[in-house]
């Protein structure tokens, strides 16, 4: 092992230029998502996994100084993703779940608070005195309150999650960092006060309304300015191109103001959402085509930061009570707060699984925590909250996953094109295939056209074999010729159509083999030749549709 580390971090240093190291994370965090896709995992895993093998705790491919200078695309992987968030939630939907959302955001919020706090007062007081283990607990109770969104976005995204509790839990995650940062400044002003040292408790106050009141500001000014020049604008490039200038912007000025970046961008997103919400849906679809190596390499970046090298059996201890406390607080608090609003039961007992994942804000908490009160309260916070944020980014996604599959909330967020690509076309094939006998006269085949709701039959031999297929066109021309009807057979009218399908074809590739031969039917065979049935065009789309309204209706349940 540490052969393998000497070898590779000479590789790292300076043998490996940035663009060959960018190339190689993007190659193996899609390799390891292909495989961790295959055994059911999220993809985000196989990213956070990859960053622990190549990073600080693995083979230091990355090393710290690289990963420092990549903090500005952190800012902007976070900022895309604050601001999609911002985008999926929708006022109306809110205001429906307005009484749910806000009795499950305060109490989990609370929950942990209250969980981590009395947790780490008694656990701290066997280590430490009275008043230095009821500050730890009231700055670790706090940040324990603060929830990421980017771990949770993107398992939501990548398994098609939509439902009561996805919509719930986008709600929670977007405003719990809100409750964070106002629990971390009266905790704060109150841990100066019982230090007995110099603090000016209004500033502590008034620093955290700034910053959530000026982000909200900055966001909401972004987006009507933003909606503005989108009005000029169909092509969607440019639309795509206008919105992520105006987000790079929107953090940038955050930077400089010293408001909470990430609150800016979800504001913009929520506010464009209901300023211009076609276009911005149109700008989510693109974003969700062309952000996929922008988060890959946010993750691993994320993973290669975990070092494991300064943990201590204390601290391992205090990071066990931490994750405990935690989860233990937001199941509760989740759990009160959906009965007390009387939300479907599903949300008390699957969105605590979706809560675990922490990052910027609980990170950047503990930092202000670590300057504020240095020596052993600062260094305690620091170690604890930086440790546990990397083991729930890597253990949150899985149970996200499986919380919205309980719920049966995954593969409901589906378009048109998601159902044909996921469709076969033997899901379209009747268990008994109406035929047309080749020896069939009219008159038969006309009695099969009045008791069938198809509009083109296939006509097979006596032995089954296909001979072609005959629709309202084929009778239309036959029936013009009123002294030949009691002559005419089946063979005579039928249209010889050579293209057919197989059962195995995709609902896609079928639509588009019709679109592109211009028909309206075509015929489907399985390998041996056998007639199984014809797929029309408008049987596709009654099926799509179908498919969306039971999934429309599941969301809605």
């Amino acid at each position: 092992m540490e052969f393998l580390n000497e070898v590779f971090s000479k590789i790292a240093e300076g043998h490996l230029n940035i663009l060959l190291l960018l190339g190689l994370v993007l190659f193996g965090g899609t390799i390891g998502a292909k495989y961790f896709k295959k055994i059911k995992m999220p993809q985000v895993i196989a990213y956070l996994v990859l960053g622990i093998i190549v990073g600080e705790s693995g083979f230091k491919i990355l090393s710290s100084d690289f990963l420092v200078s990549f903090e500005p695309f952190n800012y902007f992987a976070l900022g895309l993703i604050s601001f999609a968030l911002g985008g999926e939630l929708d006022l109306g939907i809110l205001k429906k779940h307005g009484k749910v959302l806000s009795w499950v955001l305060f109490l989990e919020a609370f929950g942990a608070f209250i969980f981590v706090g009395t947790g780490f007062f008694f656990l701290s007081s066997f280590v430490f005195g009275f008043n230095t283990a009821l500050v730890i607990a009231l700055l670790a109770g706090s940040i324990s309150a603060a929830t990421a969104a980017a771990g949770t976005t993107d398992v939501l995204w990548e398994y098609r999650a939509k439902g009561t509790m996805t919509t719930t839990l986008l709600g929670v995650i977007a405003l719990d960092d809100v409750l964070a940062l106002l629990l971390f400044a009266i905790s704060s002003s109150a841990a100066f006060a019982i230090l007995g040292l110099s603090a000016n408790t209004l500033e502590n106050i008034i620093k955290p309304v700034y910053e959530i009141g000026g982000a909200s500001l900055l966001g909401w000014g972004a987006a009507r300015v933003l909606s503005g020049q989108l009005k000029n604008y169909t092509e969607e490039e440019r639309i795509f191109v206008f919105t992520m200038g105006m987000v790079i912007l929107v953090l940038g000025i955050s930077l400089i103001l010293e408001v909470d970046m990430l609150m800016a961008a979800t504001v913009m997103g929520f506010s464009l959402k209901n300023y211009a919400p076609r276009k911005t849906t149109v700008i989510l679809k693109l974003l969700e085509k062309f952000a996929g190596p922008i988060y890959l390499l946010f993750f691993v970046f994320v993973g290669a930061k975990l070092t494991l090298s300064s943990m201590t059996p204390l601290m391992f201890l205090f990071i066990a009570a931490f994750l405990a406390l935690r989860m233990g607080g937001k199941w509760v608090g989740t759990a009160l707060g959906a009965k007390i609003s009387g939300a479907p039961s599903k949300i008390g007992r699957y969105l605590p699984l979706c809560l675990f994942s922490q990052s910027g804000v609980a990170i950047g908490l503990s930092l202000i925590a670590a300057q504020r009160f240095p020596g052993e309260i600062g260094q305690t916070i620091l170690v604890v909250v930086t440790t546990t944020v990397f083991i729930v980014q890597l253990i949150g996604p899985a149970f996200t996953k499986v919380a919205i599959e309980k719920a049966g909330e995954a593969g409901l967020n589906i378009t048109e094109e998601d159902i044909l690509a996921g469709s076969r076309v033997s899901d379209l094939v009747r268990p008994r295939p109406e035929v047309i006998y080749n020896d069939m006269p009219l008159s038969a085949i006309l009695k099969v056209y009045a008791e069938s709701d198809q509009n083109f039959w296939l006509v097979v031999d006596k032995e089954g074999k296909y001979r072609g297929v005959i629709g309202f066109e084929n009778l239309r021309n036959a029936l013009a010729e009123p002294e030949l009807q009691n002559f005419i057979l089946a063979e005579d009218i039928l249209t010889p159509l050579s293209q057919h399908i197989e059962p195995e074809l995709s609902l896609a590739d079928a639509a588009r083999k019709l679109r592109q031969a211009n028909l309206d039917a075509i015929p489907i065979l399985d390998k041996e030749g056998r007639a199984l049935g014809v797929l029309e065009e408008r049987e596709i789309n009654q099926y799509v549709h179908k498919k969306l309204l039971e999934a429309q209706s599941k969301a809605e349940a």
